[in-house]
């Protein structure tokens, strides 16, 4: 099969989890025959190709007025402008469209798309390829892909959002299939009417299974673990504050950056308490080293791959009910959720039933868990979906 994925960026670059599931995507299908090209950004000039690990990835220049991933805040009329031409990216379809005339693809499988904006559908739609998207984030409904400002959840109803998510809305009448990375995910689409036409399925996301699992303390003080990026998003003030309740009985290591000031006042509110921030680090080299994960998000994670992440190395999980993460924890027996609340109270009862469960058993129940989120399982699943899409397009 001849496959085009889609995605904001690519390997080297990584913000977050959409990048790594897209690469173990498409490196399992190279590696299984198929032909396969990624169509993504890079902020220099002009079209950079090269080939990584079997795929050939077409990086096109920033389109826009401004790199979104640079740091700092850009004015708000530049961040209106960045999101109008955001709505359909001219420049974007036609570099989308000579990709697709040129390498005639049997699929077009778009993931996170901003920055390239729906006009990458378009070039799909002009040249006759049946479209499947896969939500993991929440770029369609809102201009802000997380759902998330001001310490609270924003509402994709809003009519602010409505009228930004409008013309997005209209264009997935093209998509072919569309694919949720959790039921959450999928049905708060549905419930905002996009994808009328595609045929639709959940597919999680895979994780590499390493044959490694972390060890039990020994000394009998539990390691506890965060790994992500330092912001109030994650909820990481809650997390120190019920980190309290056990630090006669458990140590806290906080994995990941931020921005400066805010990783200073955390510092400060973890200042008497046995908490250590080791900094940007190599997930394979900390997860093995935890008794649990702990993923207190305050915005609602479409999925969360960290927990698939931490179970493969065989560490049990702690989460807010929010997204799509109680959809891979099981309460009681891969992990425990609890509701976020400013008081840490909630939280604070997780760790302390942590403490004294069975986390060999827990650790057994991660492991096996997660056996089914192998990249071929995952795999195959978007394979038959590909199908379905070719199917469709030819009947």
């Amino acid at each position: 099969m001849r496959i085009l994925l889609v995605n904001t960026l690519y390997y080297p670059w990584k913000v977050g989890g959409a990048e790594v599931s897209t690469q173990l995507l498409a490196e399992y299908f190279a590696n299984n025959g198929h032909s396969v090209w990624i169509l993504c950004l890079h902020n220099g000039s002009g079209v950079q190709t090269d080939v990584i690990n079997g795929v050939t990835v077409v990086r096109l220049p920033d389109p826009n007025i401004y790199w979104p991933f640079d740091k700092g805040t850009p004015s708000l009329v530049r961040r209106l402008l960045w999101h109008v031409i955001d709505m359909f990216n001219l420049s974007v379809l036609w570099g989308a469209r000579r990709l697709v005339k040129r390498i005639a693809p049997d699929v077009v499988h778009t993931n996170n798309l901003s920055g390239l904006s729906v006009s990458v559908w378009f070039a799909a739609k002009l040249a006759g390829v049946p479209i499947a998207h896969t939500s993991r984030d929440y770029y369609l409904l809102h201009p802000n892909c997380r759902l998330f400002a001001d310490g609270k959840m924003q509402n994709p109803r809003d009519i602010s959002a409505r009228l930004w998510s409008w013309p997005k809305r209209i264009c997935s009448g093209w998509v072919t299939e569309y694919i949720g990375i959790s039921r959450y995910i999928a049905d708060l689409h549905a419930s905002e009417n996009f994808f009328p036409n595609a045929q639709r399925r959940v597919i999680y996301n895979s994780v590499a299974l390493p044959s490694i699992a972390g060890p039990v303390s020994g000394n009998g003080v539990r390691r506890y673990g965060f790994i992500g990026r330092l912001e109030p998003a994650k909820g990481l003030e809650e997390l120190i504050k019920a980190f309290g309740s056990i630090a006669d009985l458990a140590e806290l290591y906080i994995a990941g950056d931020g921005d400066p000031l805010y990783v200073e006042a955390l510092k400060k509110q973890a200042r008497d308490l046995p908490i250590v921030f080791v900094g940007r680090t190599d997930p394979k080299s900390f997860y093995p080293n935890l008794d649990w994960l702990v993923v207190p998000s305050l915005w609602a994670e479409p999925l969360g791959r960290v927990v698939l992440e931490a179970y493969s190395y065989g560490a049990p999980v702690i989460c807010s009910a929010m997204g799509g993460l109680p959809e891979v924890v099981m309460e009681g027996e891969t992990g425990f959720i609890y509701q976020p609340r400013h008081d840490g109270k909630d939280l604070a009862l997780a760790l302390t039933k942590s403490l004294s469960a069975d986390r060999d058993l827990f650790s057994a129940r991660a492991l096996e868990f997660v056996r089914s989120f192998d990249a071929a399982s995952i795999g195959d699943a978007y394979l038959a979906a590909y199908r379905d899409a070719v199917g469709v397009a030819r009947a």
